[in-house]
């Protein structure tokens, strides 16, 4: 039989072997259960022609009109279970209350009754062969076995069962509810009961030998699924005797009131069952987002896998065939089965323009092309940023079957609550990431604070006769600020305090280059500071093509003498206080690295005994109070002559503690660097005993 129906639909889909073998299996099964349906249906048909009573039809066609209109509707108000725990593998069983009327029919009217279910299942299947849309070649087959099955399983069951009534002295119309009336018609619809049970049966395991075996147990399942239901579901055939008895013995205003309670019934069964799949459907799928949301929190951060986490717990969340979460931006997280091609683009593109999701049954028009009607059952949600509430992306679950139609609205919300962790799970990802790069940029700057520490003096050299002190304070890690005492030849000092116009990272590597320049032409030019920044302009200038400069401040101290020579390229102005006078050294030219061939004038004073030197940069005058004062020079100059006569370590103390008092409630904003040098009264000075 196997080979038999393989080789028929190699006939008829030459390409049948290149399908994946569970489609191909599946494609099989359908085709096997119509071949074999076929010649039944046929023999049944013609079985059901040679028993019909024409005369009756005749006579009595209103009457079979009511009953067919009847049955039809009953059919309509069915009553199902849906089971499954992966998408895909869901089993849909379903049943009505159209069994009652036409064995009630069977038992008043004979075998002539069959042509009622016959003529119901056709109006029945035609109303759900969905037109508007195309099926799939296994949809299509699906329908001809569904329908060809119901057909000749009915008429063969109604009249095997009608032959076993007759012969146990069963009489037509049934005439009451005496025990031996009702004892053959009992009989003749469990008879019914356990043919139909036996044939489902024999069709889920006919199935089961076209698929994969990695599929068969799944089968197996969801046919012990279907024969519990149709245990139950069957059951309330066995009133169709009640409903004959009633036409017998209260004619027919009773029997149609009657089949308003069957109606009723399968109203109220339909409801309920409507109800109970979408509390099974809703309660699962909190369950597995519950589930989602303690594996995403036990992960840590480092070796969290989203898209691997979402693979593992949405098939057992939702109900679909087709499943795809994406980016706006084109990125797919999640696409499964990962086999399958990328949905509609424009789908996408209107799901980022929407702020609602969307629950669609298949023929329904497309919101995004209204013109053509949806081929599948449809959920879409968008993600939204936590942070800025933008789209980011979006969920499309896509379904074929009517069990995943069954209360499509009513995911929604859980559809709603899994964006919300993806958009949760995705900022948790980010801040953990941003966390990760703000730790190495922390890192990267402590680095690069060493690294520019290093540059600084280690210790200041000992000037007998006189007193030297500096301190360099970061506004951020690293500092554009710096200063440097230089060992020159003959005994002379150089000493310098810059300041880069900038903060950061940036500006520290433009301080290193900066500092190194100024090093190496100080020993090119040690008497020269107008010629020692005139040549770190050039190099500057030459090896660098950023819009950074630094201002400097660069003087060469002859200790024996107290000479001081000094330039000033645009920096805060020096100043020379002594015998409650002061001096301001300033400007002599402009900042490094803003003008090729520039020239800065340099100058000369002379440091008398008990004079101090005050070099800084403008992180102490531009300090800010809280109603944005600046601290400005003349406070400065206030907070030195205060310590008028005392060592230079107190006064870099008193300095830094006013600016400090003056701008407490704000933060700093600017690198603040002092440079102290004080000639001490007394002996002559010696030349430099230490130098750095």
């Amino acid at each position: 039989m196997t080979e038999a129906v393989a080789a028929l639909a190699r006939r008829l889909w030459p390409s049948i072997d290149t399908l994946p073998e569970r489609d191909r299996g599946r494609l099989l099964a359908e085709l096997a259960a119509i071949s074999y349906s076929v010649p039944l249906l046929l023999i049944s048909t013609v079985w059901l022609v040679l028993v019909t009573d024409v005369a009756l039809l005749q006579q009595r066609w209103p009457f079979f009109l009511l009953l067919l209109a009847i049955s039809v509707l009953a059919s309509k108000l069915f009553y199902f279970q849906v089971t499954g725990r992966e998408a895909g593998s869901y089993s849909y069983n379903s049943s009505d209350l159209q069994m009652v009327v036409t064995s009630s029919a069977l038992f008043i009217l004979g075998p002539t009754a069959v042509w009622i279910h016959f003529a119901s299942r056709l109006v029945y299947f035609a109303s759900i062969w969905p037109r508007p849309r195309p099926r799939t070649r296994q949809q299509t087959l699906n329908w001809w076995r569904n329908l060809l099955f119901n057909l000749w399983t009915g008429n063969i069951g109604m009249l095997t069962a009608l032959v076993i009534y007759s012969a146990l002295g069963g009489r037509l119309p049934l005439p009451g509810l005496a025990l031996r009336d009702v004892g053959p018609a009992f009989v003749a619809i469990l008879f019914d009961f356990v043919f139909s049970g036996a044939v489902l049966w024999a069709f889920v395991r006919q199935q089961m030998a076209f698929l994969p075996q990695t599929d068969r147990s799944g089968l197996e399942s969801r046919g012990v699924s279907l024969m519990r239901f149709f245990a139950v579901g069957g059951l309330p055939a066995f009133f169709a005797i009640l409903g004959a008895a009633l036409y017998s013995q209260m004619g027919l205003g009773a029997f149609l009131f009657f089949m308003l309670a069957v109606l009723l019934a399968s109203l109220l069964a339909r409801r309920l069952s409507q109800a109970a799949v979408m509390n099974q459907r809703q309660s699962r799928q909190l369950a597995q987002l519950e589930e989602l949301g303690r594996a995403i929190i036990a992960t840590p951060a480092d070796s969290l896998n989203l898209s691997q986490l979402l693979a593992d717990f949405l098939p057992h969340m939702f109900d679909y065939e087709r499943a795809e979460i994406r980016f706006f931006t084109g990125e797919t997280l999640l696409s499964l089965p990962q086999s399958a091609a990328p949905l509609d683009s424009a789908m996408w593109e209107w799901l980022e323009t929407t702020l609602e999701p969307l629950a669609l049954s298949a023929g329904e028009p497309l919101p995004w092309e209204p013109r053509r009607p949806a081929l599948n059952n449809l959920l879409l949600a968008p993600i939204f940023s936590n942070e800025s509430n933008e789209p980011l992306g979006g969920i499309c679950l896509m379904s074929r079957s009517h069990a995943a139609a069954v209360g499509l609205p009513a995911s929604l919300p859980s559809l709603q609550v899994l964006a919300a962790q993806i958009a949760s799970t995705l900022h948790r990802s980010e801040v953990y990431a941003q966390r990760l790069a703000y730790e190495r940029v922390q890192q990267e700057l402590a680095f690069a604070r060493q690294i520019q520490v290093s540059f600084l003096p280690e210790e200041l050299p000992r000037l007998p006769g006189w007193q030297l002190s500096a301190t360099l304070i970061p506004a951020r890690t690293t500092s554009g600020d710096f200063y440097d005492v230089i060992a020159l030849p003959d005994g002379r000092v150089g000493l310098i305090v810059a300041d880069v116009a900038d903060k950061g990272m940036g500006a520290a590597l433009f301080m290193a280059l900066s500092r190194t320049l100024l090093r190496t032409q100080a020993y090119a030019y040690p008497r020269r500071p107008d010629r020692v920044l005139a040549a770190a302009n050039e190099r500057i200038l030459a090896d660098t093509n950023s819009e950074l400069f630094v201002t400097v401040f660069y003087g060469v101290l002859q200790p024996e003498s107290g000479e001081f020579v000094y330039a000033n390229a645009g920096h805060s102005p020096a100043l020379l206080l002594g015998a409650g006078s002061h001096e301001a050294l300033s400007n002599t030219g402009m900042p490094l690295g803003v003008w090729p061939e520039s020239a800065w004038e340099a100058r000369r004073v002379q440091v008398a005994r008990g004079q101090l030197l005050v070099l800084y940069t403008d992180g102490i005058t531009e300090a800010h109070s809280a109603n944005d004062q600046l601290f400005g020079e003349e406070r400065l100059l206030h907070a030195v002559q205060r310590c008028e006569g005392q060592p230079v370590q107190l006064v870099q103390d008193e300095i830094l503690g006013a600016v400090m008092q003056f701008s407490a409630a704000q933060a700093q904003l600017d690198d603040v660097t002092v440079m102290l040098l004080q000639r001490e009264y007394g002996g002559d000075a010696r030349r430099l005993l230490e130098a750095s």
